[in-house]
Parts: structure tokens; sequence; C-alpha cells
């Protein structure tokens, strides 16, 4: 997956998709791709997570089986929590795009559209939760 490849799917994923152009392509820059076998191994419970996973395809589950969404790792890097319940990929596995810790937070702190979207994405899987 090359650079406009990458640019082009966090144009369909929201808080990504409220960025502009030159924003993308910054965030798309420091992303890498990393594509997970059918039933692997994303993160066992009770680590907390070294960086953001951006699902593109596929998806993921936890134990109970339940979808923890498409973007994975928000509370744990924000609060450096650990996972309660280990997350596998789903039968399909799953393609990512991986946004390591530090470049986390300076999307955070640079963009704050970024920012506001994590926020409604926190409030909205706890209402769902």
């Amino acid at each position: 997956m090359n650079l406009a490849d990458r640019i082009i799917a966090l144009q369909h994923i929201f808080p990504f998709s409220r960025l502009r152009e030159g924003e993308l392509a910054a965030l798309a820059e420091v992303c890498t791709v990393r594509n997970y076998e059918p039933n692997e191994l994303v993160l066992e419970a009770g680590r907390s997570m070294k960086r953001l996973l951006i699902c593109l395809e596929g998806g993921f589950r936890d134990a109970s089986g339940k979808s923890p969404g498409t973007i994975l790792g928000i509370q744990s890097l924000l609060f450096d929590r650990e996972l309660a319940e280990s997350i596998v990929t789903a039968d399909s596995g799953a393609t990512c795009l991986l946004l390591e810790k530090g470049y986390f937070f300076r999307t955070m702190y640079e963009l704050p559209e970024i920012s506001q979207g994590i926020v409604a994405l926190q409030a909205r899987q706890e209402v769902l939760s």
C-alpha cells in the first residue's frame, strides 16, 4: 500500500475524514501497514497498546465475540490503560494502518479536529458498551 492508498483510506475513516489533504498526507506518511491473519492475536489481555490501530479491511473481536470498533488503542494510549480482554482479528483477518504512540500524541496536539473526533468516538463507545 503506497502513500496515496493510505491517504485515500484515511479519508474514509472518522475522525481522519475531517482533515485537509496536506494533513492527511503527513499522517499517512507516518502510518505503517500491517496485515493480520484470520483469528490472529492482536493484543493480549493485561497489556497496554504501543500504537493506534486503524482497521481498513476485516475486523477485530474481543473474547466475548464483540467488535471493539475500527480504531483500537485510544484509551490504552491516552491513559496507559491495560486491555481487560484479548483482541483477535475476525475470521477474515485484518489490514490496518499503525500509528506509533508518539505520532498519535503529536497528531492529537497539532490537529484539534482529531482530538475532537477521538473524544466523540470515545463517547460513542461508552454509550454502546
